[in-house]
């Protein structure tokens, strides 16, 4: 079948619904927390580490993962992803025991890790130079509706049917997801290099040159202030007074900012640049919503959206990045050391988030360490801009 330019929005619109049920799938269990702690009789910690579990295969096969994009192409290893994220939402829904549903947590990650790898590789062979901006606006729309689809209707469903239902749902759609990778995803003809068939995971790793590790450790600190605040959000608020519905929406509520201003955003980028200023302004904003949401709870809610439109000025510019500065045939690991340097900021945040409200027993510095990762953040980020001005 021969690709004609336009089929890259078929292209976008499959990454993209992939994209949205990776989310879905990682957060049908912030919703359920307090079931889960009960029934299972677990702490807050432990409670935690199952989303840290579905995140932490990132850390060790991210960067091997983006290897085997490169080499073998995104429609192979997403394929098989895929096929390994469902099998892991299958066992999840199946568990009869806290070390199930770890091992299910776990499975889900290891796939999850080939999605989130080849999904934005796909993405940047098909419009890189060309509206790479709004590209990546799109695609990171797909995760905020995710993640408001899983926080609004997973706690309902699971405090009404039982808590499986939702990640049943969740497996269905991972099959959907399959069949329409399968039916839409081509790689892109001479997108893959020939040489990269002998050079190796280090050689690859130096040639896609520092800066680009700089734009995974912000993103570490992004994921793992934001991953934090969905994963026990919901809690916090039911803790507050607020009803699970009522709890469900306000936590998702940053999301919303992201679904309609992720793709302006992204076409903003593409028309000034400075991708790393708008990285920059994301990040505060992002911080100083999560020093202010325990202080004005009863505002909460003006504040988490406040916080998704500040969401929405980072993760398009950051994601945009390493097509300035990694080479093509290289880009599938660069987008691994991104999502490895994501991984530890998944695996690591949440729990030490959950640690401080087991020792505390409330959240105010849960909140704080939230803050101060969005801060961090903001120093790799700097670090490439001021190099660039060197530079000229």
């Amino acid at each position: 079948m021969e690709l004609t330019d336009r089929y890259r929005w078929k292209i976008i619109a499959a990454a993209a619904f992939c994209y949205l049920i990776f989310a879905v799938v990682l957060q049908s269990i912030p919703p359920i927390l307090g079931i889960l702690i009960d029934m299972f009789h677990i702490s807050y910690a432990e409670a935690g580490v199952l989303m840290s579990l579905a995140l932490f295969p990132a850390i060790v096969l991210s960067i091997p993962g983006g290897l085997l994009v490169d080499r073998f192409g995104v429609r192979i290893t997403g394929t098989v992803s895929l096929a390994i994220m469902m099998l892991g939402t299958v066992i999840v829904a199946m568990g009869n025991s806290y070390l199930v549903l770890s091992l299910g947590r776990l499975i889900v990650g290891l796939g999850a890790t080939g999605v989130v790898v080849a999904l934005p590789k796909i993405i940047t062979a098909w419009f890189a130079g060309r509206e790479i901006g709004l590209a990546m606006g799109v695609y990171h729309t797909a995760f905020p509706l995710g993640t408001i689809l899983a926080l609004n209707f997973a706690g309902i469903l699971a405090y009404g049917l039982g808590w499986q239902v939702p990640i049943w749902g969740s497996a269905v759609l991972c099959a959907v997801a399959l069949l329409l990778f399968i039916s839409f995803i081509r790689d892109k003809k001479g997108e893959q290099s020939e040489t990269l068939e002998s050079s190796n995971l280090l050689g690859a790793i130096k040639e896609a040159g520092w800066k680009i590790w700089c734009v995974g450790i912000a993103w570490a600190f992004f994921a793992g202030c934001t991953i934090s605040y969905f994963t026990y959000a919901p809690d916090y608020f039911i803790s507050s007074g607020k009803d699970v519905a009522q709890a469900g929406l306000i936590a998702s509520a940053p999301m919303f900012g992201s679904i309609v201003l992720a793709a302006l955003v992204g076409k903003l980028v593409d028309r000034i640049g400075k991708k790393w200023l708008f990285a920059v302004i994301g990040l505060a904003g992002i911080a100083l919503m999560l020093f202010l949401i325990p202080r004005f709870t009863n505002h909460a809610a003006l504040l988490a959206v406040s916080m998704g439109i500040f969401i929405a000025l980072f993760t398009p510019a950051s994601f945009a990045m390493p097509a300035d500065i990694v080479p093509e045939r290289v880009r599938g690991v660069g987008f691994g050391i991104i999502l490895t340097c994501q991984g530890f900021g998944n695996v690591l945040a949440p729990a030490l988030v959950g640690l401080l409200r087991d020792i505390t027993g409330n959240y105010w510095w849960s909140f704080a360490a939230m803050f101060v990762m969005a801060l961090l953040g903001i120093i790799p980020i700097v670090v490439i801009a001021a190099c660039r001005k060197t530079k000229r």
